[in-house]
C-alpha cells in the first residue's frame, strides 16, 4: 500500500469502529470507488482537484499529500520530500468533515 492510500486509511481509522466507506469518501473526493481504490497502488498523478478534495477530507496538508503520491509513483524519494511539506506538522488538521462519520 502506498503512503497516499495510507493517509485515506488514518482518515478512516479516526472513525473506528464505523470509518466512513470508501464510496462515500470517493463521491466527496469527486471520482468513483474504484479511481479511489486504484490509489492504493497508484501508477501516474491524479488531478490536481481531486488531490485538494482529499487534504479538504482528511485534514492532511496538501503539500504531504501531493509528496505520498509522488513517491508513491517514483517521482520521489522518501528523502526528497518538499520544503513545504517538512514545514508542516505530521498530524492531520482538523478538517470540516471529521465531525461526520459515516
Amino acid at each position: 500500500m502506498g503512503r497516499l492510500f495510507d493517509a485515506i486509511e488514518q482518515y478512516r481509522q479516526r472513525f473506528a469502529p464505523h470509518p466512513p466507506a470508501y464510496s462515500r469518501i470517493a463521491e466527496e473526493v469527486g471520482v468513483s470507488r474504484q479511481t479511489l481504490l486504484n490509489w492504493e497502488t497508484p501508477t501516474k498523478l491524479i488531478d490536481k482537484e481531486h488531490l485538494v478534495a482529499l487534504s479538504d477530507i482528511t485534514g492532511y496538508p496538501y503539500e504531504r499529500l501531493l509528496d505520498a503520491l509522488l513517491e508513491d509513483i517514483g517521482y520521489l524519494r522518501k528523502d526528497q520530500q518538499a520544503v513545504a511539506a517538512r514545514r508542516n506538522p505530521k498530524r492531520p488538521r482538523k478538517g470540516p468533515k471529521e465531525q461526520r462519520p459515516d
